[in-house]
């Protein structure tokens, strides 16, 4: 579930005012807040009940932790098959250099809804990302092999993405103005076709170290959370959402890790709404009055909190816990579940951070006020 516009009955004229603080107007990520009560039935009309000045502005001492890598990660594996791939003329972005010319490219992943290529030319590394059903246009000239066909087959598929372009394009242009030493960089988009270009993640995924035999040492978890922790308030400070915080949307470049599959731009590229994933979702991303009551409230963005507290609970423990259990468990079930942690301050913090109710969680700067005190 990523939320990144207002409801579709609330009108133009106060979407494009309010816009930018519907998804996290909780006081303490943006520079102003509202508190908006939609009025059902009734066409662009919001009641604006508080405001309130805060901070964009770092946790005082996280510099010293931003930007670290983590060393012995195990190098991503690319898979067999390399392709000549000529990028759009339409690609709008940089990365110091020019997009033209041939480069090689190879999958080295793929999910239900996308696939991803690592593209190289002259030793130089960018990440593409396009939906499944259009890998031919990546694969269309295999190197030493003839072309494979793309012909109306993909200009058919391509048609259903008419729509969805534009969506792209607009949501890619918000996300590239991004910088965050841990929010995967988008380097450019295509107009004409949903294809993404993003720095690459030379060692692939938190998911992909894991399954790999990396073990992390409980200083260097509380650092990446620490690192994810910042990056959070940052995407909160821009009226952004994550929504699907896990291992797999943790990425690795050169050491550092990144937050990738950033909204609005994922739920762009999807054509669809993003629940969560099984195992990883808050409360809220499974019981509809929570939900409600979030967007009521402004506390939309604490989802985030939440997920996070599962890959720092799954990383010391090996365990999460599903916003569906969490429904169900009570609080000596969960404190069984924390013991497990061996820290006594991070386990309480990882309590508040798994509360139910997201207007109970701490926000995303507390978060990294509180574990930047658990290394000092």
């Amino acid at each position: 579930m990523r939320v990144d516009a207002l409801p579709s009955r609330v009108g133009p004229q106060l979407r494009g005012i309010f816009f930018p603080l519907y998804v996290s107007f909780g006081g303490e990520v943006l520079g102003y807040a509202s508190v908006i009560y939609i009025v059902s039935g009734a066409i662009s009309s919001a009641v604006v009940l508080g405001l309130a000045l805060r901070s964009r502005r770092r946790v005082s001492g996280v510099e010293g932790y931003l930007n670290v890598p983590i060393a012995g990660l195990v190098e991503l594996t690319v898979g067999r098959g390399e392709y000549r791939f000529e990028f759009p003329e339409d690609v709008v972005g940089s990365f110091g250099s020019s997009f033209s010319g041939v480069w090689t490219c190879c999958r080295v992943g793929s999910g239900a809804q996308w696939s991803v290529y690592k593209c190289g030319r002259g030793g130089t590394y960018l990440a593409v990302k396009v939906p499944k059903g259009l890998e031919r246009v990546i694969e269309e000239y295999e190197v030493g092999g003839p072309p494979s066909r793309t012909g109306a087959d993909v200009m058919d598929f391509l048609r259903g993405f008419e729509r969805r372009v534009g969506d792209i394009v607009e949501s890619a242009r918000r996300v590239m103005e991004l910088e965050h030493p841990h929010v995967l960089k988008l380097r450019a988009y295509s107009t004409s076709i949903p294809l993404l270009v993003y720095e690459y993640a030379s060692q692939g995924s938190l998911q992909y170290q894991l399954v790999s035999g990396r073990r992390f040492s409980f200083k260097e978890v509380v650092v990446l959370a620490v690192q994810l922790a910042d990056a959070l308030r940052y995407l909160h400070a821009h009226g952004m959402v994550h929504g699907d915080v896990k291992p797999g949307n943790v990425l690795f470049v050169n050491g550092v890790a990144k937050l990738g599959d950033v909204a609005p731009l994922a739920k762009a590229f999807l054509g669809t709404e993003v629940a969560g994933t099984r195992g990883w979702r808050a409360p809220e991303q499974v019981n509809t009055e929570l939900y409600r009551g979030a967007v009521a409230r402004g506390y939309v963005n604490r989802v985030d909190v939440y997920q996070l507290a599962n890959v720092v609970l799954y990383l010391l423990t090996g365990k999460t816990v599903d916003g569906e259990a969490r429904l169900i468990m009570d609080e000596d079930r969960l404190s069984t579940v924390l013991r497990e942690v061996k820290h006594g301050e991070l386990e309480e913090l990882l309590k508040e951070m798994l509360e139910v109710e997201p207007w109970r969680r701490p926000a995303a700067d507390e978060v990294v006020r509180r574990l930047l005190q658990l290394l000092r």
